[in-house]
């Protein structure tokens, strides 16, 4: 009865040609909500994790897009 709606996108050439991994890395917002048009999407999440320099930290960076809001966030944790 509850639930999220998910889309993931097909990532073939029309995707990869407007959204690659500069443009998530960057935290660019505008080819990715450009690239969601396709899909009908209200809103768009995007990710990335890394391990933190000289230690053993890793950490997500995710951001929530929509028209009227760009909101970041970060989870810092151990392995």
């Amino acid at each position: 009865h509850r639930g999220l709606p998910v889309v993931v996108p097909l990532l073939d050439l029309q995707d990869r040609r407007l959204v690659g991994v500069p443009e998530v890395w960057g935290n660019f917002s505008g080819p990715v909500e450009e690239a969601s048009k396709r899909y009908s999407a209200e809103r768009s999440i995007t990710a990335r994790m890394y391990q933190a320099f000289n230690s053993d930290n890793w950490v997500l960076d995710w951001r929530f897009t929509n028209d009227e809001m760009f909101e970041s966030n970060r989870i810092t944790g151990y392995r």
